[in-house]
């Protein structure tokens, strides 16, 4: 039996061989028979030449070899779906997101089951041998890799736990050098994930030690880097980057790490070190998208005061030539529009952006790049129309990933309400010299405006065609069938982007492109113009008669009345906001200035020479002088108050500068703000009221109009609510005024509301019910608990009495199948159980946690291919615990507990 094992694993060598000639039976059935021998005949308890032999090839040449391939086909996967980003310093390691790692769970599950049937199977373990004397080789030198593996195969499984208790072992129990450092390494590597950043330094230290391969040093080194970056320390990063690349040996795997240790010298300013390393990475010849930005990122480096750009215009415009190219032609003039702006060539940079759009494919997000670059660029000059434009196309490209969301979506509100603001008073002042005017005055002056309308229509018809040939031409070019635009991605994409451009974001209603839609009519592919009140209508491009712009006409006394309100408004509103938003003083000046000058009286007046005041003498206390300008002086406005408004709080704030100091100047400034808001609240500006008063809720608990910002914002909510015909959240802002404020004037304005409410039953659907106003039960008086360290369940609420008919059984079955191929090595189970007579209960059991459960479900939820079905149903899933799983059972109360649970775990 000594030398059995060793016969063996030379015939399954034989085998092997053998096999892959010929798959005859016979050669299938002499497989089967020694592979019989060798589990009944070659045990892993005693020592011995064969058996060390026959353990340790099969050790590696089964298990190990194909956990590796595994491995290896996971890699590929992983960089197949990873996305870089190239605008930020690229991940040292692609270790996949939550999603792309779980579609490489069928490999990592193979690792992990292939690695613990190695070890289990091939571990030798002898009785005595460590009381012999003499030096005997190692039993099974391939353990040790089997549990590296392991471990790295619940790393990429997200399992961290998992991963570092495998990896702990072997640092404790092997003493081999390179094993001891690849397991310190990816102890660093989990505890980087977990953010573990004291141990990080310390792992790698013991990574350190002894001999070790230049591979795997190169490897200790990279982590340094990581941790260091993570930690935007880019100068340490870039030293061991440095150290890094030294000990690499092929090319091809210097391009990436050189690549981010050029991103590093950007950062730290060295930008010429930064292209020489670019140029590095393109010398190593890296796959073509790494070249690629690998010259891009040249472009982007340079500095005007570094060098001449020469050199490196000449290969983007190199790149620009080649067709291979074509997509990424948008970048290239990027990178180039870049270059201009460095060597102070503003409007060349400004041309190559428009080209940089001009060139667009499908790259939204360097469009969003490329929009915010120039509205950046307008808002600096101060030129606040072409930015708003810019800032709002953005906000189709972007999402709240990234960085700078808040700020733009910020600064596109703002803009947008600034030119909104003077739209309106441009065209209501129109309006108004118009009403004013003689009747023979009044149609000419109509008759230009309806020109003015059809050269815009007539622009927008060329445009439109522009757009629809030019996708028409891509269609072509890209070999698309079908000129139906429905049928037709590339003309779906062209007719998007250009109708964003022309329109803009438009609610969906009917008549959206008509701004007068006093009356219904036909329209036909061509109309001619038909006497003096018709007038072109060309497809969808309408212009109005001369009847129905003089009907849009605020011409009425009380119309009137309310537009030179709304214009007064635009004025002060603009002025806050160049002022308080943009800190730009100048234009908001001239803002309250027209006011003041073109409206005799508004209700904004009384602010807007107040603001004035404030304007003026905040610019005197800086140094400004006027000369010869008698209004240029905040005394002029301060006297103007004074005579308005004698004894009012504004003559007291104007008559002492100190008087905003202290708690007096934090309460003047609460009035002016609610006061802001009451003026709004007026103007039937309902949405911005309500914003308004929850954000002073918020920030400000200490406000002292806090209660009455809340019976404000209650009163809007109601007038919001009656436009919807509901009255829910009205009653439940009322609700809480009666609460927080019970025993100021608020709170019985708030109960006396209430009460007119609770009593109006004239109409049912007006009627509130008294259980409607009461608290929602506390979570104390639910009958389930919190219990997150004790065994939970992954549950699916399966309906019974659907049409069709739910197949329980292959739902059951899909899922189970699911557990085996991404879950094998978890050993879950899937059971079910009955839920009255509308239910079935589908169970995935046992999980020691809810944080484990919550991992499971969300790994579950996102699996949108063997699991598609299933995840697009609306079939309720959830986690419980084994206590409140048997609280749902006895006292029948599913949905109480799916309420509750959404509370707890979501």
């Amino acid at each position: 039996m000594k030398y059995f094992c060793f016969f063996v694993v030379v015939l399954r060598l034989y085998i092997n061989i053998k096999t892959i000639i010929s798959l005859n039976k016979k050669y299938q059935i002499i497989r089967l028979l020694a592979l019989i021998l060798i589990w009944t005949g070659c045990t892993n308890k005693k020592d011995g030449f064969s058996y060390r032999v026959f353990h340790n090839t099969t050790a590696k040449y089964n298990g190990y070899f194909y956990a590796q391939e595994s491995m290896k086909e996971a890699r590929k996967i992983l960089d197949k779906e990873y996305k870089e980003d190239y605008d930020k310093i690229l991940p040292v390691f692609v270790y996949g997101d939550e999603k792309t790692a779980q579609s490489i769970y069928p490999q990592m599950e193979r690792v992990i089951d292939k690695t613990q049937l190695v070890i289990k199977r091939h571990n030798m373990e002898v009785k005595g041998r460590a009381k012999k004397k003499s030096k005997r080789p190692e039993l099974n030198k391939w353990i040790d890799n089997n549990y590296l593996l392991l471990g790295q195969g619940y790393f990429y499984k997200k399992d961290y736990f998992k991963a570092g208790e495998f990896l702990k072992y072997v640092s404790r129990k092997y003493k081999d050098p390179e094993v001891l450092a690849s397991a310190n390494n990816w102890l660093a590597k989990i505890q980087l994930e977990s953010k573990d950043w004291n141990q990080v330094i310390v792992s790698l230290k013991k990574a350190e030690t002894g001999e070790i391969d230049d591979e795997i040093k190169a490897e200790t080194e990279q982590i340094y880097a990581d941790y260091y970056i993570r930690k935007k320390d880019y100068r340490k990063a870039s030293d061991h980057l440095t150290k890094a690349i030294s000990l690499i040996k092929r090319k091809k795997d210097k391009a990436r790490p050189t690549f981010i240790l050029a991103q590093l010298n950007e950062k730290m300013g060295e930008s010429q070190r930064a292209i020489d390393l670019y140029e590095e990475v393109v010398g190593l010849k890296p796959k073509y998208e790494l070249e690629f930005y690998a010259l891009i990122n040249q472009a982007m480096a340079f500095n005007s005061r570094g060098g001449n750009a020469t050199e490196i215009k000449e290969k983007l415009n190199k790149m620009l030539r080649d067709d291979k190219n074509i997509e990424y032609r948008d970048q290239i003039y990027y990178a180039l529009a870049d270059l201009s702006f460095a060597e102070r060539n503003i409007e060349g940079g400004i041309d190559y952006l428009h080209q940089s759009l001009d060139s667009y494919v499908d790259n939204d997000k360097q469009k969003g790049k490329t929009f915010v670059r120039l509205a950046d660029m307008y808002f600096e000059e101060k030129k606040y129309e072409p930015a708003q434009k810019y800032y709002d196309s953005t906000m189709t490209k972007i999402n709240d990933e990234n960085d700078r969301f808040l700020e733009i979506k910020t600064r596109a509100e703002t803009l947008t309400e600034l030119i909104v603001n003077l739209n309106t008073i441009s065209s209501l002042s129109d309006d108004i010299v118009i009403c004013e005017a003689d009747d023979e005055k009044k149609n000419e002056l109509l008759k230009n405006r309806q020109k003015r309308i059809q050269a815009e229509m007539d622009e927008k018809l060329r445009l439109a065609q522009e757009a629809l040939d030019a996708a028409n031409e891509a269609a072509a070019a890209s070999g698309s069938t079908g000129s139906f635009w429905a049928y037709n991605p590339i003309l779906k994409t062209k007719g998007k982007e250009y109708f964003l451009d022309v329109w803009g974001n438009r609610p969906l209603e009917d008549n959206w492109r008509r701004k007068y839609k006093t009356q219904s009519f036909n329209t036909t592919e061509e109309n001619e113009v038909k006497g003096e009140n018709q007038e072109v209508v060309k497809g969808d491009f309408y212009v109005p008669t001369i009847e129905e712009l003089k009907a849009d006409l605020p011409c009425d006394p009380s119309d009137l009345s309310i537009a030179k309100e709304a214009i007064a408004k635009a004025y002060y509103d603009n002025g806050l906001i160049y002022k308080e938003k943009y800190d730009d003083f100048e234009p908001g000046i001239e803002s309250w200035e027209n006011l003041v000058d073109k409206l005799d009286q508004s209700t904004y007046h009384e602010m807007t020479y107040y603001q004035l005041y404030r304007s003026y003498y905040n610019k005197e206390q800086n140094g400004y002088t006027s000369f010869g300008c008698v209004t240029c002086k905040s005394k002029h406005w301060a006297d103007i108050i004074r005579k308005k408004y004698p004894g009012s709080e504004w003559e007291k704030l104007v008559d002492n500068p100190n008087y905003l100091e202290g708690k007096d100047q934090k309460r003047q400034s609460e009035l002016e703000a609610y006061r802001a808001l009451y003026i709004q609240y007026s103007s039937g500006n309902y949405v911005s009221v309500i914003q308004g008063c929850r954000e002073i809720i918020e920030d400000e608990p200490d406000n002292y109009y806090l209660c009455r910002h809340k019976l404000l914002r209650a009163q809007a909510i109601g007038h919001m609510d009656g436009q919807s015909g509901q009255r829910e959240n009205y009653i439940q802002a009322l609700r809480e005024i009666t609460i927080s404020c019970k025993d100021l004037e608020e709170g019985d304005i708030a109960k006396s509301i209430l009460a007119k409410l609770d009593g109006n039953v004239d109409d049912p659907k007006e009627e509130v019910k008294k259980e409607d106003l009461k608290p929602k039960p506390e979570m104390e008086d639910s009958p389930f608990t919190e219990d997150p360290m004790i065994r939970h369940y992954f549950a699916i609420i399966v309906p019974l009495k659907t049409e069709p008919k739910i197949d329980f059984n292959n739902l059951k079955s899909k899922v189970t199948d699911y557990l085996k191929v991404y879950h094998k090595t978890e050993g879950r189970k899937v059971t079910s159980n009955l839920f009255g007579r509308e239910y079935q209960i589908l169970l995935v059991k046992t999980f020691k946690s809810a944080d484990e459960a919550l991992q499971f479900k969300g790994i579950f939820q996102a699996n949108m291919e063997e699991l598609k079905d299933l995840n697009s149903s609306n079939y309720e899933m959830f986690i419980v615990s084994k206590n409140n799983y048997l609280t749902i059972f006895k006292q029948r109360n599913l949905q109480d507990y799916i309420d509750w649970q959404k509370l707890i775990y979501n």
